[in-house]
């Protein structure tokens, strides 16, 4: 991928789970849970994220940490979902980081970012990074997190998803800390959303006081910096 890509683009879609290509003024990152829902894709799919998520530990081989892994596919930009969520009980907690921690070698092994899911687990997702010193950024999806956190990652080199908890819920940590995030750590989502990507960075514009142009560029070179370095 080249910085060219980006000269007409508008609109960024870091994690979306369409198969309907948007607009040419969009980039979106399509995310797959599982191999078997990349190949049954009909239509092209320009770049994607996959990884084993939380949830689902106990459905998947070891494909994705093989050599014909599709992580290894140059259109897969990131390592993701993968992460923590200690409301699965049916997923201990154990192999949760285990599978976490193997992740998190696999991005920087393949210098690729990691997109995280993390539910009641923040503690342990900053242990973990305080444990590897990763190269490659991490990007929170759909973040929902007090201004106590966010200050905590700021020079951590986290990014912020906003998706579904900033943009369907009012009263949610992350809208209540929304002033506290700097436009230069954020990403924006339409994860789980029958909603276009520029109605997210919409709402962010007025709730933040940015100008739609000034947001626009501020994502894409972070997206250049996180996904082209």
């Amino acid at each position: 991928m080249t910085r060219d890509l980006l000269k007409n683009i508008d609109f960024i879609d870091i994690l979306s789970r369409s198969c309907v290509k948007g607009p040419e003024h969009i980039l979106s990152i399509r995310n797959f849970t599982f191999k078997a829902d990349f190949i049954k894709t009909n239509q092209k799919v320009d770049f994607f994220s996959y990884a084993h998520h939380p949830w689902y530990l106990d459905q998947y081989d070891n494909e994705l940490f093989s050599p014909q892994g599709l992580v290894h596919e140059r259109n897969c930009l990131a390592i993701g979902e993968t992460g923590l969520d200690r409301t699965k009980l049916h997923q201990p907690l154990k192999k949760q980081l285990s599978s976490f921690h193997k992740h998190i070698e696999l991005s920087e092994q393949l210098k690729k970012p990691l997109i995280i899911h993390c539910v009641k687990a923040y503690s342990d997702l900053l242990e973990a990074h305080k444990k590897y010193s990763p190269q490659q950024s991490w990007i929170i999806h759909d973040f929902n997190q007090s201004r106590d956190f966010i200050h905590s990652i700021k020079q951590k080199n986290i990014f912020i998803s906003l998706g579904r908890n900033y943009y369907e819920r009012e009263n949610s940590k992350v809208n209540k800390s929304i002033t506290s995030i700097r436009p230069e750590n954020i990403f924006f989502e339409t994860d789980e959303m029958e909603i276009g990507i520029h109605e997210v960075y919409k709402k962010f514009c007025v709730d933040a006081k940015v100008e739609p142009e000034d947001l626009k560029k501020i994502v894409k070179e972070s997206f250049a910096k996180v996904f082209m370095a």
